[in-house]
């Protein structure tokens, strides 16, 4: 399969950016601002970063969970941006026991995930244990918008044929 120019154009650039040692691309404030950030998220074990046309640096990490799955989290930052200060200008996790914590240090919305698969019908998403089953049939039901009585005793036995699939 061919990547077409823009593709190769664009991969070419980021080689060449991510041949730059990390120093030349964040001031010395920029970095010791990141490193605060990354450090003031105490849950995250920190794994990855990459760095987007020399514009903004891409962190990525995980948070232990109980259940042996791991939650991701999300950062990216703005960098040389000489006339406004480094910021954190997109957050995401799939963490529900650290979102609103991590949200409230980093001075920012909160707005809680959903399950993907309360909500949508497809295969290729995680399925967790029936030990979580009355919190997903709220989810589940949270997603409709008519609560009659019938429907909900429709959607009740919908949301378990699914549970049971599984």
């Amino acid at each position: 399969m061919s990547q077409g120019k823009p593709r190769k154009e664009y991969l070419e650039r980021m080689a060449k950016i991510e041949n730059k040692q990390l120093f030349e691309l964040v001031d010395s404030k920029e970095k010791e601002w990141i490193e605060k950030t990354l450090t003031d998220l105490y849950m995250v074990n920190w794994d990855r970063y990459f760095i987007f046309e020399g514009f903004s640096l891409t962190a990525f990490g995980w948070i232990e969970r109980e259940d042996n799955y791991k939650d991701f989290v999300i950062l990216e930052f703005t960098l040389k941006d000489h006339k406004n200060p480094p910021c954190v200008y997109f957050l995401g996790t799939s963490s529900k026991k650290y979102s609103k914590t991590i949200a409230e240090i980093l001075g920012s919305d909160h707005a809680d995930c959903k399950r993907i698969e309360n909500y949508f019908d497809i295969e290729n998403c995680i399925k967790l244990r029936d030990s979580e089953e009355k919190q997903n049939l709220a989810e589940f039901l949270s997603c409709r918008l008519e609560y009659s009585p019938e429907l909900i005793g429709d959607l009740i036995k919908e949301f378990r044929g699914k549970q049971n699939a599984k």
